[in-house]
């Protein structure tokens, strides 16, 4: 009967094991796994078919780790003094997770019981962190690069007109060679103080007044002490709030362009002195050179005034940054400065294997334009020019066999398309008409080249700059949308800069913060001196790493991060600020508070259960549970009470517990039945009731027990197994206590489950005893009766083995109906006689 009642109690706990919504496995020596209950069955992929799972080995499941060690097994890391960790596994699914996994030996049996818990949450947001940190060095990485390779100088100046960043070429310009040596210095470092200061002061007026200067062609003077002619556009930088912070600086060499005016001055005026000289000479020819002479006039003023409006619309177009704005800027300028039919710019379009149009001048190009016009690629005029990166000029349409007349261009006689190429890239194609057939000639081609590489520089520089400040956007945005915060501190540790995100969590606004507060004010006082310990650290070690502190936010509340630093000196070594993350692990700490409570629970479980299966005491057996139980929900008192409902008497009180000594042992049913325990029993439900709070389910004299006792928030669960009620078990907090939550409920339940079916089982175990030993007593009798012949002997033996077994006395009354409606009590032993005859 002791094995049965064993094997009653392992498939109690099996199906107790079976039906735990925790992942539960137990292996062997090898690691194979030889029992997995529901929810490690769902989660390795085996949902339904946990005997397929069994006998295969753990390590078909599990990834490489951190805290795996291949040359060992999971077995006998945890064989002796169990074992916990964080592995990567991967279910028949092939959908790996991160799991959290305790391992515990099994008492008396050569196997390892697994408790898994999936964590892939935690870790997919630090996965998902180091994703956003590389993409923001990405970015940068980018933005480095244009800075790097574009030809024109670059720079940022803050509100001081101090350099925060410099191009290649510009440093270059300055006479360094490396752009971060100009980080922190001024013009006055690198020009004449008499420059220097007009270069400050009209700085210093655009961030005043906001206007930035765009395109503006003047002398410039080098280091060498000689003048460059460059356009230069300077454009405010502004804050999130609209507050100029510094400018952004564009310079392009045009110093060329100048040269060429120049030298076109000089040469007009040579010849019109060899024409002048020339003329006293000539004057029997006056009429043939006058008319020669007249002819190089216009030639030379034609080309002079070519040269003049190609500068003019070089710089006119050097400024604009929308590429839009900027083509259609050029067709308008080229069409009316030139006098040209029609203007208009083609882009190849790959995909079609044609030209398409971008912009026209006028009506007809927004027509040819919104109709999408196209024409052949490597054919004709524009696509021969696209094809061949060379000009093409049919000075007569009419002579080219590929030319094709546009009805919304029926004068055209003449056309001229010249790529624009910025190095071996073309960009597109610049297409001019004319409505006289030879009116377009080698000189137009020279000049419309000239301007086209004007064009394209413009164009790339336009991609260039609209690239470099989505960059910055994206930055910026990527910067104030990171989950983690982020600032910078001062060298008196205070706030030069935050994010969007950090202003949230500490919950002040910008102005309240930067410029103004000091660190040391948002943390807690026992933290202030960690900062004052590792500040001055960062400043002369360059890094601070995984610093724990915890954050007050301006309502006061608090919050637990992680604080990582990074020293930014300035090219002298001095130091200037911080770069300064913060991690709020709040939820990581609840987390691996969450995990050390599910474990110390279970570890109760565990040792509750072991008792339940090894003691026979039952006294000793609910002590076991009902200290488990303090342990276990961190409760002040607990109690154990069987009921016998029928007769309505309390047959166990079994308390525990620091505060267990406030209880009444002597507590009536009555007073129990109009408590908790009594609405438990009726509504066979568990019950929570909250602290400081009136329970209507209590009686009045049951609330005013319970505010003497100094009873906090309590949980009452039946004591319930296959539909008998047994009894109810109690906790019970101290006021200064927090509430039960649901939680530690379901957990009491279980500990009631487990009770109530170790009662019953020790019940029918003690019924099935007696019975045992009345079968056999019966037995016994029957034994000593049978071997009896003479009847009086057999009914004495029978009489005297019954009274003996039942400790009271036993007769036998024999005889006629009369005789035997006398009273029992007339009878005694002597009178038990055979009658005569034996009947």
């Amino acid at each position: 009967m002791k094995e049965n009642y064993k094997m009653s109690n392992q498939a109690f706990f099996r199906a107790l094991v079976t039906r735990a919504t925790e992942a539960i496995a137990v292996i062997d020596r090898a690691d194979r796994l030889l029992y997995a209950n529901s929810a490690c069955s769902a989660l390795l992929g085996y949902a339904g078919m946990e005997q397929e799972l069994l006998g295969l080995p753990w390590t078909d499941f599990r990834l490489a780790g951190e805290q795996d060690t291949p040359s060992a097994t999971l077995f006998s890391r945890a064989v002796d003094a169990g074992w916990q960790g964080e592995l990567r596994l991967q279910p028949r699914n092939g959908q790996e997770f991160w799991a959290a996994v305790a391992a515990y030996p099994l008492p008396g049996e050569d196997k390892v019981a697994l408790m898994i818990h999936d964590i892939t949450a935690r870790q997919q947001k630090l996965i998902e962190y180091a994703r956003v940190k590389k993409s923001l060095r990405r970015e940068q990485e980018l933005l480095d690069a244009l800075m790097n390779y574009l030809p024109d100088w670059i720079f940022f100046k803050d509100a001081d007109s101090r350099i925060i960043r410099s191009s290649r070429t510009h440093a270059e310009v300055l006479g360094l060679a490396d752009p971060q040596a100009a980080i922190g210095k001024t013009d006055f470092d690198f020009f004449p103080p008499e420059d220097a200061r007009k270069f400050f002061e009209e700085e210093q007026a655009l961030m005043h007044s906001g206007q930035p200067v765009i395109g503006r062609v003047g002398p410039t003077p080098t280091q060498e002490g000689d003048i460059s002619w460059r356009s230069e556009t300077k454009i405010p930088m502004r804050d999130e709030k609209g507050q100029v912070t510094g400018l952004v600086g564009i310079s392009r060499d045009v110093t060329s362009l100048k040269l060429a005016e120049e030298e076109l001055r000089q040469r007009q005026g040579q010849l019109e002195e060899l024409v002048a000289a020339r003329t006293a000479e000539l004057q029997a020819e006056v009429t043939e050179r006058t008319r020669l002479e007249q002819q190089a006039r216009e030639s030379l003023a034609r080309r002079a005034r070519q040269v003049q409006l190609s500068a003019e619309v070089a710089q006119e177009i050097i400024a604009l940054t929308d590429l839009q704005e900027l083509l259609q800027r050029v067709v308008v300028l080229v069409k009316e400065r030139f006098g040209y039919y029609h203007a208009q710019i083609f882009r190849h379009v790959a995909g079609r294997d044609a030209m398409l149009v971008m912009v026209g001048y006028g009506a007809a190009g927004e027509k040819m334009a919104a109709a999408g016009h196209t024409l052949p690629y490597g054919k004709g005029v524009v696509g021969t020019a696209a094809a061949t990166g060379e000009p093409v000029l049919a000075a007569d349409v009419r002579a080219d066999p590929h030319w094709v007349p546009h009805p919304e261009l029926p004068a055209t006689q003449g056309e001229l398309a010249v790529p624009i190429k910025w190095r071996a890239e073309i960009l597109g194609v610049l297409d001019v008409q004319s409505a006289t057939a030879g009116a377009l000639t080698a000189e137009d081609q020279l000049l419309l080249q000239g301007l086209a590489g004007q064009i394209a520089s413009s164009i790339a520089s336009a991609r260039l700059l609209a690239e470099t400040q989505r960059s910055q956007q994206r930055y910026r945005n990527l910067y104030n949308q990171s989950p983690d915060c982020y600032f910078s501190l001062g060298p008196a540790g205070t706030f030069v800069d935050i994010n969007a995100t950090g202003l949230r969590l500490l919950g002040y606004e910008r102005a309240e913060l930067v410029d103004k507060m000091r660190l040391p004010q948002l943390l807690i006082p026992t933290d202030r001196a960690v900062f004052q310990r590792n500040f001055p650290k960062i400043k002369h070690e360059g890094r601070l790493s995984n610093v724990e502190v915890t954050f007050q936010r301006r309502d006061g509340s608090t919050f637990p991060a992680l604080v990582d630093a990074t020293a930014i000196y300035d090219e002298e070594g001095n130091f200037k600020h911080t770069q300064t993350i913060v991690r709020d692990i709040t939820e990581i700490q609840a987390a691996q508070l969450e995990r050390k409570q599910v474990l110390a629970e279970t570890q109760v479980l565990y040792r509750v259960s072991r008792s339940l299966i090894t003691q026979e005491d039952l006294q000793i057996m609910l002590r076991t549970v009902i200290e488990g139980v303090v342990e276990a929900l961190a409760a002040d008192r607990a109690l154990i009470i069987i009921f016998e409902l029928e007769t309505r008497r309390v047959l166990y009180y079994l308390k525990a517990g620091p505060g267990s000594n406030a209880l009444d042992t002597t507590v009536p049913f009555e007073e129990l039945w109009e408590g908790l325990s009594g609405w438990v029993l009726r509504e066979r439900q568990p019950a929570l009731s909250h602290k400081g709070i009136p329970d209507p389910r209590e009686s009045s004299l049951v609330q005013e027990r319970r505010r003497r006792s100094g009873s906090g928030s309590i949980i009452v669960v039946p004591l319930l197994y296959q539909g008998e009620l047994l009894g109810t078990l109690t906790t019970v907090r101290r006021l200064s206590d927090p509430d039960f939550v649901e939680r530690e409920v379901d957990l009491l339940a279980t500990f009631a489950q487990q009770v109530a079916a170790t009662v019953v089982n020790r019940r029918l175990l003690a019924q099935a005893q007696a019975r045992a030993q009345r079968e056999q007593l019966l037995r016994e009798i029957s034994t000593r009766v049978r071997s009896s012949i003479d009847v009086e002997a057999v009914m004495r033996t029978a009489v005297r083995e019954l009274g003996n077994a039942l400790d009271r006395p036993a007769f036998v009354r024999l005889g006629s109906a009369a005789e035997l409606t006398r009273d029992s009590s007339e009878v005694t032993a002597s009178e038990i006689t055979l009658p005569e005859g034996g009947k």
